[in-house]
């Protein structure tokens, strides 16, 4: 490739060099060396291009150029002199140069291309430099991103070119608005009697009012520097801004100036003390934010200073006086370990927006934000096309209302000098946003019913803002209240009715970047009503003492209560009103006494309830279920019999709840948790429990009718959950019946031995194992989630007490002696 230099740029700059090089490859070539050195790259570029009319071949000089040009950001002149490069790069002298390749293609949004030249950069050179071998990993990783985000234009946003009268030829950037004036600073600016070659440009702060330039900066410039990156604090008495000098011909050093306003002007320029600035670093690009908790000013920068997280990183400092400064903090949770630069903070929103070459992005500098929550920075967030672009996309500023933003960017159809500059230069945009608007409509339910709740009072209280007042609203006509909650805020809702408990949830619109309506419901509990139970013998009508009454709420079966006096027959149970409910009395060698009670139409403030409890009667606990943990007992045993009694197993069992619990709410959603949780309560309580409660029952029943004669034959079943083989589970539901026939001979100081080896008692058995487990049942042995702790593979595992048969031709007084 040969690119012509403009204008006989390269005889005038050849002078330069002296005519004892005369006009060579070799003048040309330590020409653009030297210019190099000095970093000086655009007159590196050019005489490399005139190097190369010598011969177009040299692959040193391609490689040179290439350099020059991608340190120029001139993207397309160094994509094709890298490609020369690794076309001649037999050898792989240049084997970083398939690197720079892709970032060439990436920086001019042909991610495909770029793709392609960073894995084979990987192929051939992975490994050589552990730095770039990790970004080419992630520049591939940030390619396939873009290619899924090129498309997705952000909704209700606009960018456009600013026009002739801020943009020029040079760069313009670091925009912001103030009211009806837009301060941003230009690089089109010479000092007087500069006799370097090329001219060194600086930047100048210029201001336009209502449209119209005004010079009322123009103090603030100093001619001998650069003066650059406004930012103004929140009383709008004082203006932070930077003063840079030159170290070579591209790097720059900055220090962090202010000057106070009031209504005689600004006052003079003080630059910020040690430690923010240094000699040994730069200080640059001010924006102030604010400390939501205590309101004071914080001033953030960015800087090269050591002990930072990357290679410019953004710090921060609070404002302790009118002159004082705290110690430099490193924003860690925010920087990268590459740069992190032009951070400006929305104080309505607390959002801190900035730009970054270190995250996924669409490539060069793109635009993120991070919200501060509760003293702690969320997780950074892209925001997206088309304020981001495959170019530097840099000095994002927004207007207090969210509707009008500032960018800076070299993206395409930006000015610039010249064809080889293409890149070179910044130009403001402007950027539209339709405002975010967040309404939220809140819904009052009446706890017991679920029915519409009308003439509540529902308040939203703003959390993150104390001083904030509540907005409170009543409806005695409905039950829907609207409001519009601003973004980046926590909010608590309260909701009241007279005779009713106050209920409230809380609601975040951290993080919401795109208009929306939320929904949020709140439940009012009614008053309570008292209930007094009391319990009998059926067949004396005495106070039957030492019971146990459970009141279960039918209307919310989360909540169940069990009591029991020992030395009493009263029970004593808050309800509430408009809730049904159950009642079950239970005592040892009594069948089960069950009442129902419906309060939506109590009126008063007192419920009696008598309970009546008949002597017991085994058939009523069948079929008794007893339950088991996952290859319990004896765990991995092909032995059809253990000697362990089932009382020993359920102990750990019923000690596993919550881990089972939390086990399958893993993969659940936030609002799966509450009913999954509650379904796990009810298994362990309701069933496991129960089974374990009943057969103590069950058999102090059951003693009690073999003393007096009775000749039984019970049913036992065993049965197992699909994991393990299928004859595997056969022995395994075989020894969860022995288990249960250990119980039988332990219970009661072995009282049952005697009438199990007279044959007045005896046991069938039976075990099915997984035979007769549902199809949905999973036997996958890699996902114990739904194989041991789903609720379907836990009804699996278990005996069951299914019949008895009673022999009454048989039956005959017992001999105790």
């Amino acid at each position: 490739m040969k690119i012509k230099s403009t204008f006989t740029i390269s005889f005038i700059l050849l002078l330069a060099i002296g005519s004892m090089y005369g006009q060579t490859l070799k003048a040309f070539s330590k020409a653009a060396d030297e210019a190099y050195m000095k970093k000086d790259y655009y007159s590196s570029l050019v005489y490399n291009i005139d190097a190369l009319e010598f011969d177009s071949t040299k692959i040193d000089r391609l490689h040179a150029a290439a350099e020059a040009a991608r340190n120029l950001n001139s993207y397309i002149v160094a994509e094709k002199f890298y490609e020369q490069v690794v076309a001649l790069d037999k050898k792989d002298n240049f084997s970083l140069d398939k690197y720079y390749l892709a970032s060439m293609k990436q920086s001019q949004g042909k991610y495909q291309e770029a793709k392609d030249a960073y894995n084979m950069y990987l192929t051939e050179n992975k490994g050589e430099d552990a730095y770039y071998t990790q970004k080419a990993d992630k520049e591939i990783k940030a390619s396939d991103w873009a290619l899924e985000q090129v498309n997705k234009t952000m909704e209700g946003v606009q960018v456009s070119q600013l026009g002739d009268d801020i943009n020029t030829n040079y760069s313009e950037f670091g925009g912001i608005r103030k009211g009806d004036s837009l301060i941003y600073s230009s690089m089109r600016f010479e000092v007087p009697g500069d006799k370097t070659f090329p001219r060194k440009t600086y930047s100048n702060l210029l201001m336009q009012v209502n449209g119209i330039s005004n010079d009322g900066l123009q103090n603030l410039n100093n001619p001998m520097a650069h003066t650059a990156h406004t930012a103004i604090n929140s009383k709008n008495n004082r203006m932070y801004f930077t003063i840079c000098e030159y170290l070579n011909a591209a790097d720059i050093r900055c220090d962090l100036y202010y000057r106070d306003y009031n209504s005689s002007g600004f006052g003079d320029s003080r630059k910020i003390p040690s430690p923010i600035n240094g000699a040994a670093f730069t200080s640059t690009q001010p924006t102030v934010g604010l400390d939501p908790a205590n309101q004071q000013e914080i001033l953030y920068w960015v800087s090269d200073r050591k002990d930072g997280k990357g290679k410019m990183d953004i710090w921060y400092a609070h404002i302790t006086g009118d002159s004082t400064f705290s110690e430099p903090i490193n924003l860690s949770a925010i920087n990268t370990a590459e740069n992190d630069i032009t951070p400006f903070y929305h104080l309505p929103t607390s959002e801190l927006y900035f730009s970054t070459d270190g995250r996924i992005g669409m490539g060069g500098f793109d635009v993120y934000k991070s919200v501060l929550k509760n003293g702690i920075w969320l997780d950074p967030e892209h925001t997206g096309v088309p304020i981001n672009t495959s170019y530097n996309d840099i000095y994002f500023t927004l207007s207090p209302d969210g509707k009008k933003g500032l960018l800076s960017s070299n993206r395409v159809g930006s000015k610039y000098l010249d064809e080889l500059q293409k890149a070179c230069c910044y130009d403001i945009y402007d950027v539209t946003m339709e405002p975010i608007k967040i309404e939220l409509l809140v819904t009052a339910f009446d706890k017991n019913t679920l029915e519409s709740l009308k003439g509540a009072t529902v308040t939203l209280k703003n959390l993150t803002d104390p001083g904030a007042p509540d907005i409170v609203v009543s409806n005695f006509d409905g039950n829907d209240f609207n409001y519009s909650p601003e973004r980046n805020k926590d909010y608590q809702i309260i909701a009241k009715k007279p005779g009713y408990k106050s209920d409230s949830v809380s609601i975040s619109t951290y993080g919401i970047d795109h208009s929306q309506k939320m929904e949020k419901k709140v439940y009012l509990e009614t008053d309570k009503i008292d209930l007094d139970v009391f319990t009998f013998d059926k067949k004396t009508s005495e106070a039957l003492q030492g019971a146990e009454v459970t009141l279960i709420d039918l209307t919310d079966s989360s909540k169940v209560i069990a009591k029991t006096n020992y030395n009493g027959n009263d029970f004593h149970f808050p309800l509430i009103r408009g809730h049904q409910y159950r009642i079950i009395a239970n005592k040892k060698g009594y069948n089960p006494a069950t009442a129902t009670i419906d309060t939506r139409e109590v009126k008063a403030n007192t419920i009696t309830q008598n309970m009546y409890l008949d002597i017991g009667d085994i058939y009523s606990f069948l079929p008794l279920i007893l339950f088991f943990d996952n290859d319990q007992p004896d765990i991995r045993s092909y032995k059809p019999r253990t000697d362990k009694v089932y009382s020993e197993t359920y102990p750990p069992y019923y000690a596993r709840k919550e881990e089972y619990k939390d086990q399958w709410a893993s993969k659940l959603s936030t609002e799966e948790i509450h009913t999954s949780d509650q379904a796990y309560e009810n298994f362990f309580n309701d069933r496991l429990k129960k089974g374990k409660e009943d057969l103590s029952k069950f058999l102090d029943i059951l003693i009690s009718m073999l003393e007096r004669g009775d000749q039984f034959e019970i049913f036992l079943k065993g049965y197992a959950s699909p994991r393990a083989s299928t004859q595997y589970n056969l022995i395994l539901g075989q020894r969860r019946i022995f288990s249960v026939k250990n119980e039988l001979l332990k219970y009661g100081d072995g009282v049952l031995k005697k009438f199990l080896d007279s044959k007045q008692l005896q046991i069938a058995e039976k075990s099915f194992g997984e035979i007769t487990a549902p199809k949905g049942v999973s036997d996958n042995v890699n996902n114990q989630r739904l194989s041991v702790f789903s609720l379907d593979a836990t009804n699996e595992r278990r005996v069951e007490i299914v019949d008895i048969k009673k022999d009454d031709s048989r039956t005959k007084p017992v001999n105790r002696n």
